[in-house]
């Protein structure tokens, strides 16, 4: 007899892609400085791609006060791409408890000068959304 695990996911975040040339950190140290935020590197997020591990840097920070979380991922490595269907984006903004910080985050991130562009993703939509659940 042989038994099969469904795991069901809570997709309860939002995301939010940016176009940007800019390297990793020097995209942090942007959002930081606009924000005001203080986005510290995690452990990159290691997946087997192409039968290789791909590490992704992720960099994070909470907003105590909102009970919000804000994680900045790259999407692009030179080794492969975290989520191949929106390859064009560079990064992806994660926010966990959003609080009505989504707008707010979108229009400060687009003034950025070296932002070319943000775009709203339906997570729903995501065929490699699971790759998004960590921690």
């Amino acid at each position: 007899m042989t038994f099969q695990l469904e795991v069901e996911y809570d997709y309860d975040f939002l995301i939010l892609g940016v176009s940007c040339h800019e390297r990793d950190y020097r995209m942090c140290w942007l959002i930081n400085k606009t924000l005001g935020f203080d986005l510290s590197r995690d452990e990159d997020l290691v997946l087997h791609v192409g039968g290789e591990k791909v590490g992704f840097p992720i960099f994070s920070y909470e907003i105590p006060e909102e009970l919000t979380r804000i994680f900045l991922i790259k999407n692009r490595v030179p080794e492969g791409v975290l989520l191949p269907e929106v390859k064009h984006i560079d990064y992806l903004l994660k926010i966990e408890n959003d609080n009505g910080i989504h707008g707010k985050l979108q229009q400060a991130v687009r003034r950025i000068p070296q932002v070319i562009g943000t775009f709203d993703l339906r997570v729903e939509q995501l065929k490699s959304k699971d790759f998004l659940i960590f921690e």
